[in-house]
């Protein structure tokens, strides 16, 4: 047996208990699943049934942005395995997968077992990993995917390109990360070893890539196009952005932060020779950085969702300045202070995972509990053929069987052409989004219940009304509504588009 599987032994007796804590947080959150996992399922099944990669059944459309998530959905739907519960199994499987890859890039980065194993608990138990792995979402896969590629690349192995690729289609912007592997490469590799790695990451796009351009005539996803635009957005949203992403990231790893700022102070100033390797450093520092550098670039309404791909190096980097400055310094007592150190970084995350992700998800799931209801009703209710427009798409396609025109243009490509430059309730108010669609129903979310039935009453009817808590962490005191609307009155013109003409 190896020094290494002899380490890890003998350190079960503590990783055991910790992945049981682990697995309790995961059962607290066992009815927290977030709409977009929905989209997800809905995509998954109609490419499953034959109906096309498309969230409205023959209609394909470019519009999710984790094609291997909803393909590997797809895949196991063949085999009669899908629903909200498998995807949320999926999620939390990759979430768990995720340790034994921390640990070993740890030890790739020089860490000792000790330390590779406080690393790999702090990552357990981050209080944005516990919460979407629990979501249903393809973040945990990503975050795992590119696990794989990093340590492979600092390995200089060619298979890092291939990871990387799988990763790029579980989430875009691991994409950032083509060039840094290309100009690592180039300080060690000829020009042709790089070319055939490139081609490695080829190999796993292009398929898709030609997949998209004949099936939706655009490489760009629609999420990319609403969230992102291809524009340089407005100082505002890039600040906002930026001020979200470190109120996110400081609220989770600030104790890495403080510990990488200290450490580099000192080493700044004793000049000792005793430090991790700059090529390590650089690609940590790069994989903190790239990530939110494009999302504040963009103006993206940045969530922890998207983060979460930029933690597992924060706590590395710490763990590794920390231990060139205790080494320097002599500190006899060095792994207790190591261990005080993980302790209160674990407090941080249980804390922040009981003060912020339970009382979210609680605060949630009445939300899902009403998209629910609503598209129970029209599954019930609605005529054949109905058409309903929303914002929150994905658990009204998996439930309602009815045509969901989506008023974010996420999955309905349709729908930019009329939106461009309006808010959604500009866009309901304008009456614009009945021009990529002949609707019948409409639900709406917004903090006035029965505000469009003040505006056309004889064309907006009432026919139910959900509150619901906000579905955000800073949100979660306010109060919303979600309104169904059966739409009558015969506004059309000689086309038959809607019209609101006076």
């Amino acid at each position: 047996m190896s020094n290494e599987s002899s380490g890890v032994l003998s350190h079960l007796k503590w990783v055991i208990p910790i992945l049981m804590a682990y697995s309790f947080f995961q059962i607290l959150l066992s009815d927290y699943i977030v709409d977009d996992a929905f989209i997800h399922l809905t995509f998954a099944r109609n490419f499953a049934s034959g109906n096309g990669f498309a969230f409205n059944p023959g209609e394909p459309t470019y519009g999710i942005t984790a094609p291997l998530w909803t393909l590997l959905l797809a895949g196991f739907s063949l085999l009669g395995i899908t629903g909200p519960v498998f995807v949320k199994f999926l999620s939390i499987v990759f979430g768990i997968l995720s340790l034994p890859l921390v640990w070993q890039l740890s030890r790739t980065l020089g860490l000792n077992n000790r330390n590779a194993i406080a690393v790999t608990i702090i990552w357990m138990f981050n209080v944005w990993h516990i919460r979407w792995a629990a979501s249903g979402m393809e973040t945990t896969m990503a975050v795992a995917l590119l696990l794989l590629s990093i340590k492979a690349q600092l390995k200089k192995q060619s298979i890092s390109y291939i990871w990387l690729a799988l990763g790029t289609l579980s989430r875009p912007e691991i994409l950032l990360f083509l060039p840094l592997f290309v100009i690592d490469d180039l300080t060690r590799k000829s020009v042709i070893n790089i070319i055939r790695k490139t081609g490695l990451f080829l190999l796993i796009m292009l398929p898709w890539q030609i997949f998209v351009k004949i099936n939706f005539g655009t490489l760009i996803p629609n999420t990319a196009l609403v969230k992102g635009d291809l524009t340089i957005p407005a100082f505002n949203d890039m600040l906002s952005s930026a001020v979200r992403t470190v109120k996110i990231i400081l609220a989770s790893n600030g104790i890495e932060i403080i510990l990488i700022l200290i450490s580099i102070i000192v080493i700044t100033r004793i000049r000792f020779k005793n430090l991790p390797g700059k090529r390590e450093i650089i690609i940590l520092v790069c994989w903190i950085v790239l990530p939110m550098l494009f999302y504040i670039s963009k103006g993206v309404f940045v969530t922890s969702r998207y983060l979460l791909i930029c933690i597992p190096p924060l706590t590395l980097l710490a763990f590794m300045f920390l231990n060139s400055v205790l080494s320097f310094a002599g500190v006899l007592k060095r792994n207790s202070i190591i261990t005080i150190v993980t302790l209160l970084m674990i407090l941080q995350q249980v804390g922040l995972t009981a003060a912020v992700t339970l009382p979210h998800a609680a605060s949630f799931r009445p939300t899902i509990t009403a998209l629910k209801d609503i598209a129970v009703y029209l599954q019930e209710n609605a005529p054949d053929g109905s058409v309903v427009a929303i914002g929150d798409v994905g658990v009204m396609g998996y439930y309602s069987n009815c045509y969901v025109l989506d008023l974010e243009g996420l999955v309905s490509h349709q729908v930019l052409t009329y939106r461009a430059g309006k808010t959604i309730d500009e866009f309901i108010e304008s009456g614009d989004y009945l021009k990529a669609a002949q609707v019948d129903y409409l639900v709406d979310k917004s903090q006035s219940p029965k505000r469009w039935e003040e505006l056309r009453k004889m064309r907006y009817n009432v026919i139910k009304v959900h509150e619901v808590p906000g579905g955000l962490v800073d949100s979660a005191g306010e109060i919303w509504y979600y309104t169904l609307y059966k739409l009558d009155g015969q506004y059309r013109n000689d086309n038959g588009v809607e019209s609101w003409a006076d």
